[in-house]
């Protein structure tokens, strides 16, 4: 009997035709199996050549695709894995994604978005971050794109120019942080510095006020504190002295 395709049989006695290999092939009538001649690519099983599907790969002579790891791709008859990334994306699930506002990524093999500097900003899908310094600037009050330096009196926060709360300041640039005022100095909202307030005799500058000083104490134009009157002493309120 004549044996079946992929299978062989060495004739004589034999009674029965063996299978071939997953990678092997042979004709009708074959008395040998031969290995399969498969490129890089494809992998041989089931006695054929099959081509490898996206994100998987096989050399010359591999029996199964192997698949990609995560971070890499690879298109229809690969050899290999690679990752074909371009600036602004990263990889993930073998593909390519895009970063973000306010991030960037170079690239490549890159599988993260790296965030941009608090007085940096990006565009999605971005190689890198920048500090524009044009002639753009915030609005007082408001929150702006990152167009410029930041005005006196702002500061840099979330990628964009923040105005500075009452009885703070900064001297704007690059600044990331309002620095607060002394307790006997006071500032308006947008100030790019603090002033001395200026308390009258009898008030005490504390906790950015002019404080009335209550009965039985006194205060110098100027003081932080009221001072206690000698107990053989009394004053009324807002008083500059006892007596």
């Amino acid at each position: 009997a004549t044996r079946m395709n992929d299978t062989f049989s060495l004739g004589g006695n034999s009674t029965k035709c063996e299978r071939c290999q997953g990678n092997e092939k042979s004709h009708e009538g074959a008395g040998f199996c031969a290995t399969l001649n498969c490129t890089d690519g494809e992998a041989a099983y089931n006695n054929t050549c099959y081509v490898c599907p996206y994100n998987t790969f096989a050399k010359s002579g591999d029996t199964n695709c192997t698949k990609c790891p995560s971070t890499k791709v690879s298109n229809l008859r690969a050899s290999k894995c690679e990752v074909t990334c371009e600036s602004g994306k990263r990889v993930k699930n073998h593909g390519c994604i895009t970063c973000p506002k306010n991030t960037f990524s170079l690239g490549g093999d890159s599988i993260k978005c790296e965030r941009c500097q608090d007085n940096e900003k990006s565009d999605e899908e971005a190689g890198s971050c920048v500090t524009d310094r044009g002639s753009g600037s915030c609005s007082p009050g408001i929150r702006d794109e990152l167009r410029g330096i930041c005005e006196s009196g702002k500061k840099i926060e979330n990628h964009s120019f923040a105005t500075r709360m009452n009885d703070t300041f900064s001297l704007g640039g690059n600044s990331t942080k309002c620095e607060r005022c002394q307790g006997n100095e006071k500032s308006h909202e947008g100030a790019g510095f603090c002033a001395t307030l200026n308390c009258t005799d009898g008030e005490a500058a504390y906790n950015h006020t002019c404080n009335v000083r209550p009965y039985n104490t006194f205060a110098k134009s100027g003081d932080t504190n009221c001072t206690k009157c000698p107990s053989t002493k009394v004053s009324n309120l807002k008083a500059s002295k006892c007596e």
